[in-house]
């Protein structure tokens, strides 16, 4: 009971570190995540950028519904009204991407919590946790709305993933089909996470 407090603790103190000041956060590299994600809810699907494209379609599938949940409240009259109010106001849209971010980066923790607990002991889970909860430039990248933090994600778990089926020794195929999936994730994410291929190989 004292782990699982501890843990909850951790998730909570993750959680609130990366969410607190997001509506602060100025970085040029956020602009073209954005416009991008527009570009694709404007029917643009990037076939030819495929890199970074998990994220794009993500943030586009939100903005689709925050455009028919701000239609359904009146807020916006059609796709035109939409979009001539985000280019007046674009930070709901940069909030929306960073949030994405702020969920992405605490899942982290709690999966490099999973991880220590299941290849050494709760204690070194928690130990771990605490560490990444904490780290400073794991926080900066989950405040924004870019890849990383998601990247993170993926590569975290696909990580997982290689090690349990090191220790089923391949026997539990479902294992491959998680790690397939994960790297696949990862490798439309940000292209550099395809150097997983070795350890997975291995």
């Amino acid at each position: 009971a004292r782990f699982k407090t501890v843990l909850i603790f951790l998730i909570a103190l993750a959680l609130f570190v990366r969410l607190w000041g997001i509506w602060n956060v100025s970085t040029t590299d956020e602009y073209n995540e954005v416009f991008e994600a527009l570009r694709v809810c404007a029917g643009h699907l990037n076939y030819e950028r495929w890199i970074k494209r998990l994220y794009l379609y993500l943030l586009a599938f939100q903005y689709g519904v925050y455009f028919c949940g701000g239609w359904l409240l009146g807020v916006f009259h059609s796709p035109m009204d939409f979009a001539e109010k985000i280019i007046r106001n674009m930070e709901p849209l940069f909030l929306i991407g960073r949030f994405t971010s702020v969920v992405a980066g605490t899942l982290t923790v709690w999966v490099v919590y999973v991880a220590g607990r299941r290849f050494f002991n709760e204690r070194v889970g928690l130990i771990a946790a605490a560490l990444l909860c904490l780290t400073v430039f794991h926080i900066d990248l989950s405040q924004q709305a870019k890849v990383d933090a998601l990247l993170g994600l993926l590569v975290t778990s696909c990580l997982y993933f290689i090690l349990r089926m090191y220790e089923s020794k391949g026997s539990d195929k479902r294992l491959v089909v998680y790690c397939a999936v994960l790297m696949a994730f990862a490798v439309q994410t940000k292209v550099n996470s395809a150097v997983l291929i070795v350890p997975f190989l291995t």
